[in-house]
């Protein structure tokens, strides 16, 4: 074997703290024999941060480049923050994070692997969470900032060569996050057609991405036609049963479909029960995949990688409890706006794989696409002609996160297998205009508009632990629902708030279950009893909308085919959608004025100054409001027609059209 290695201190005197400012370290290896970083144990690369006197307490990580190859430019830039243990691999002694003075790199090969063919070329460490390279310029005095300045800075310049920003064929490779602006300089920053990869690395969330600054009211940030592209990992949750899905044999976890990789860092949870033996609630436990509907869970990282080091896992009798796994470490990118002074762009741009996209009140998306990403939150800016598929949700949770719903203009949406498109935390604004095409969109034919869900009497019998809905509920069977007392008298077994799963008997009846894999095999049906005579409802955690707001709001649906679906936080909101039905006045004369208010007032819902659809003399209108909607209507034409008013008129609820027959004023022009 033969191996190099490089010590940044030796000596407790030069000591630095990385968990209270936290830092992520970056080693830059150049690899000619691409097999050599893929070694665990004895063989391979590895980086040690330590403390107290050269590796007498230390981690370790192995730097393999499995993941990751082909390096950028032949450069392998590894991303590691010594504060997660996910990823440490050994320790030795009692390390302390507060008190590094040891940051080694060492290459342990055998003859097939020469230690020569690793060329180490720095250790280097950079904050988490910040803009780890920012762009301040183009305030008007020189050209706009554009992203190869980062290139510029960063790869062009020897002395500034970190790693951060480099490029190939084309493309910018980020390690860390790219800040633009500051509040005390006025930045202008226009980019198009640019492709942004954020490689994996071992580093935590909010690591990668942008941070793009509106805190001074003379920048400006637009982005036309870019492409972001993340290629870490995102969060996956999954849940089991404690009876049904534990594999006592082989001690493992049947989870179909559960997503994860061998050597996952994940966290265990109880959710208020009883843990299953050899594990601890909230304690974390490293993944080995079995099969693709089965992990086993391991005490090290190691031990996943080598089948070594298992949890022994013990069913629980019947009824199963419903426990969760969670890999919380979500590594993609993040681009985010922040202050609300300048204003920001996003105009054509494609989100690939993003964690999150945040806007703040003076930044925009027109005309862009999210793919394969987790959030869009927009808090006072607005989205316009977005595209949304392939959201990547857990039951109840949502895609958007929006103080209002106005916000978000004429989307295109795709919805997600599992939780809502849009959750909405404020009512200012209500009725809002719903104006979005939602691809395969849930059809909930028996919600009733107004504040109940699938509603049911609380004191009916409940044979057989069979619960019969008021109205045929559109339920899928073994689905996520919540429960919600409406602020009556809660039921016995279950709690107001909570998730459950169905399982489907047939259009009216259901019987609940605490597990998804309950309700599939219609095993322990919770007890229900009969209480107070009054209505509690089921919530889908499939619905479209999901109201926060704590009080009621009205969606006004127009033009989308199937409206929105709701669930309702909390015994206080309410949600009241209404589908808006086309009235079209036709018959006027030219340049004729139309105007709807609502009934007895000035308040004015729809209008044209001038209508100008038809032909000559024969023009129309065509308004669109809620079914019910009691309005007045007024047609004008100060030229020369007759003026009409129509008072409390009944919107219909079926597109209707009304023959205007304006006439023109008989003196107005008279050949006589």
């Amino acid at each position: 074997t033969a191996g190099i290695a490089f010590d940044d201190s030796q000596t407790t005197a030069n000591t630095e703290d990385v968990q209270t400012t936290l830092k992520t370290y970056i080693l830059k290896i150049l690899v000619t024999t691409i097999g050599l970083l893929n070694n665990q144990g004895a063989s391979g690369a590895n980086l040690e941060i330590g403390s107290g006197g050269l590796r007498s307490a230390f981690y370790q990580w192995y730097a393999k480049g499995l993941d990751t190859w082909p390096a950028t430019r032949s450069w392998l830039i590894q991303p590691i923050d010594p504060n997660l243990a996910a990823y440490r691999d050994e320790i030795t002694g009692s390390p302390d994070l507060t008190l590094v003075n040891y940051v080694g790199f060492e290459v342990t090969t055998t003859g097939s692997a020469k230690a020569e063919n690793a060329v180490f070329d720095a250790i280097d460490y950079i904050g988490n969470g910040v803009a780890n390279l920012l762009l301040t310029r183009g305030d008007g005095a020189d050209a706009d900032g554009v992203f190869p300045d980062f290139l510029d800075f960063d790869e062009g310049t020897i002395g500034n060569r970190y790693g951060i920003a480099l490029s190939q064929e084309g493309i910018l490779h980020i390690t860390g996050n790219l800040g633009v602006a500051e509040s005390a300089t006025a930045t202008e920053f226009t980019d198009s057609n640019r492709t942004l990869i954020w490689p994996d690395g071992l580093f935590d969330t909010g690591f990668a991405g942008l941070i793009l600054s509106l805190e001074n009211a003379g920048t400006v940030i637009a982005m036309t036609d870019n492409t972001y592209i993340g290629r870490g990992r995102e969060e996956i949750i999954a849940w089991f049963d404690t009876a049904l899905d534990v594999d006592g044999t082989n001690d493992e976890l049947d989870i179909t479909a559960h997503g994860f990789l061998t050597g996952d860092y994940i966290q265990y949870s109880d959710e208020g029960g009883t843990a299953i033996s050899d594990l601890v609630d909230l304690d974390r436990y490293w993944v080995r995949r079995v099969t693709v509907d089965s992990i086993s869970l391991h005490t090290t990282r190691i031990g996943a990688l080598g089948d070594t080091a298992q949890r022994v896992l013990t069913a629980a009798s019947a009824p199963g409890e419903n426990h969760k796994i969670t890999k919380s470490i979500d590594t993609r990118p993040t681009i985010k706006y922040v202050g609300t002074s300048g204003t920001g762009s996003e105009t054509g741009c494609t989100f690939n794989n993003i964690d999150e996209v945040i806007l703040t009140a003076a930044a925009s998306l027109t005309d862009c696409k999210m793919l394969n990403s987790s959030r869009l939150t927009v808090a006072g800016g607005t989205a316009t002609r977005l595209t949304l598929s392939s959201a990547k949700l857990d039951d109840g949770v949502h895609a958007i996160n929006v103080d209002d719903l106005a916000d978000i203009v004429d989307c295109t949406l795709a919805a997600p297998a599992k939780g809502h498109l849009a959750r909405v935390t404020s009512n200012t604004g209500s009725p809002f205009t719903w104006g979005h095409v939602v691809i395969n969109q849930w059809n909930p034919a028996g919600i009733v508009s107004g504040s109940a869900g699938w509603e049911f009497d609380s004191g009916q019998a409940f044979t057989s632990e069979v619960i019969t809905m008021s109205a045929v509920h559109d339920f899928a069977n073994e689905e996520a629902v919540f429960y919600n007392d409406q602020g009556g008298t809660q039921q016995t077994n279950l709690i107001d708030g909570d998730k459950y799963y169905v399982n489907v008997i047939s259009t009216t009846t259901v019987s609940l279950h605490l597990t998804r894999s309950a309700a599939l095999a219609d095993s322990s049906r919770i007890n229900m009893v009969a209480g107070v005579t009054e209505q509690h409802a089921l919530f889908a955690g499939r619905a479209t909308v999901l109201n926060e707001t704590g009080a009621a709001i009205v969606i006004a649906a127009s033009g989308v085919g199937t409206p929105p679906s709701f669930r309702n936080i909390g015994n206080v909101a309410t949600t009241d959608v209404q589908s808006s039905v086309t009235v079209t006045f036709e018959g006027m004369l030219d340049d004729t004025e139309v105007r709807v208010y609502a009934v007895s007032t000035s308040t004015e819902l729809a209008g044209i100054e001038n209508a100008t659809a038809g032909s000559p003399d024969d023009r129309s209108f065509a308004a669109s409001l809620a079914s019910g909607t009691s309005v007045d209507y007024v047609i004008h034409n100060v030229a020369e027609g007759e003026n009409i008013r129509v008072e409390s008129f009944t919107w219909p609820s079926t597109a209707q059209t009304i023959d205007v027959q304006q006439r023109e004023e008989r003196n107005y022009d008279n050949p006589a």
